[in-house]
């Protein structure tokens, strides 16, 4: 009974924060699109925005780098969002252009 309490309350405080952190984008971005507002505090506020952004972004594509397609964790090429097996298909159907072949 207890532990069912601190997993409800956990993910009530979860949300709450979630939606502290939508609120503060969602006002960042008006500040920024706003006409009237000095240019300072809309590159400020730009910044800001880019950085919260950038480091979310970050830390998600460091700890997952799944294949979109296949879901995949193992067999993933550094530039690619694709497993081996899926680019070796997409090259076979001609879908990617401009490949150049390392093995020399």
């Amino acid at each position: 009974m207890n532990q069912n309490i601190k997993k409800i309350l956990k993910e009530k405080l979860i949300r709450c924060n979630n939606i502290k952190k939508e609120l503060f984008s969602k006002i960042l971005k008006s500040i920024v699109q706003n006409n009237n507002i000095a240019i300072k505090k809309k590159i400020y506020a730009n910044y800001v925005l880019n950085k919260r952004t950038r480091l979310k972004n970050a830390t998600i594509s460091k700890k997952n780098k799944i294949c979109l397609a296949t879901a995949r964790r193992h067999g993933m090429f550094k530039n690619f969002s694709f497993c081996r097996h899926k680019i070796k298909e997409l090259i076979l159907m001609n879908k990617f252009t401009n490949i150049k072949n390392f093995n020399k």
